[in-house]
């Protein structure tokens, strides 16, 4: 027993250390290949005609570009090109890692919109249950009051410019972190943990736990006979103003997708757990891991003393700052936040485990 204890112990770390010497991007495209190939099969499980998801995948580009141009102003996306050609200069990047770039940018680009496809059927495997449950825990965790009602100091802020920095802000790391890592990361072992903790973000979060405790958050009370209004009036007073207008039109484009079932990008509905927050846990686990990575070849003790805290107020603020946004404008739960961050935090603790665990096994085997 032993034995085969062992061998299997082998077997799993080895695949484990294949793992770790791919390159970022083969990495992400075998993410991105399983990925599409369970989802299709799920898709024509419920009933999709393969076709029509293979014709899915053809508009994708054009839907995300629409898209992009609802939620992101055109002087936003030309800084973005401008700062991306500006940092590959920095680099001096050849043609093959500007290739490798445009890799993953399809990859990328491909398994979000898969999961798009693939979150906007989860309600035909469970219905929206679970919204009063949620509207309460919150309750109680919040001395008996609706944590959106802590929250009516923002509304001195416009809406829409609050929304315009939600989306802006989020979708871009959401879906593009992988390329980040692909171009200017330096370390291969920190750039393919990221883009496993990225991947699992979406599919632990926003497939498997969202199915399990289906809900659709506070934005939409109204809308579905299970979220009430009244639990929810801060929200509903919030999307009565003259400048919610940004709020009005995605959760239209969401209700739309959801309840003519019509597969486009961004579309599905789910709030718990939070996917936001989950990719801002994402990022500021990045910029904590940054820093201290730096602290180890910075020579002058208080200069790791100022990147430990910026690092770790950094990390702490993006958290924040979508985690009060989600629940203020009403797109989730305070325990949608929660959760995330605990999730994401244990993932990434237990895939550092087993790289140190993985090192550990492989030295004294060789020391044998």
């Amino acid at each position: 027993m032993q034995l085969i204890s062992n061998t299997s112990r082998v077997r799993v770390s080895a695949l484990s250390a294949g793992l770790r010497e791919m390159s970022v991007v083969n990495l992400l495209g075998l993410i991105t290949a399983a990925y599409i190939s369970l989802g299709i099969i799920y898709l024509i499980a419920l009933g999709d005609n393969p076709i029509e998801v293979f014709q899915s995948f053809v508009f994708a580009f054009p839907q995300f570009i629409a898209l992009a141009m609802l939620l992101v102003p055109a002087w936003a996306l030309v800084l973005l090109c401008v700062g991306f050609v500006w940092l590959c200069r920095i680099r001096n990047m050849d043609l093959g890692k500007l290739r490798e770039v445009m890799v993953a940018i399809v990859y990328c680009t491909v398994f979000t919109f898969m999961f798009s496809l693939v979150k906007n059927k989860l309600p035909l495997v469970n219905s929206f249950w679970a919204d009063p449950m949620f509207t309460e825990l919150d309750k109680m965790l919040h001395f008996g009051m609706n944590p959106r009602d802590f929250l009516e100091w923002l509304s001195f802020a416009s809406t829409r410019n609050l929304s315009t920095f939600y989306f802006n802000g989020w979708v871009f790391f959401a879906t593009y972190l992988p390329v980040l890592l692909v171009a200017f990361d330096t370390s291969k072992q920190r750039a393919r943990t990221f883009t496993l903790l990225w991947a699992a973000c979406w599919v632990v979060l926003g497939n498997f736990i969202a199915v399990v405790f289906m809900s659709a958050g506070p934005i939409f009370a109204g809308l579905l006979p299970s979220i009430s209004p009244s639990d929810h009036a801060a929200v509903m007073g919030m999307l009565a103003r003259d400048d919610a207008s940004m709020l009005h039109s995605v959760r239209d484009v969401l209700w739309h997708a959801y309840a003519e079932d019509q597969s486009q990008a961004a579309s599905g509905i789910s709030a718990f757990p939070s996917v936001h927050v989950g990719m801002a846990t994402v990022v500021g686990l990045y910029i904590l891991r940054l820093g201290r990575d730096l602290q180890t070849v910075l020579p002058a003790a208080p200069l790791r003393h100022v990147v430990r805290v910026t690092s770790c107020l950094a990390s702490v603020v993006i958290v924040g700052v979508f985690m009060v946004l989600s629940v203020y404008l009403g797109w989730h739960y305070a325990v949608d936040g929660y959760a995330s961050v605990v999730v994401m935090t244990g993932l990434y603790w237990m895939m550092q485990r087993r790289v140190q665990r993985d090192s550990a096994f492989f030295g004294q085997a060789y020391a044998a």
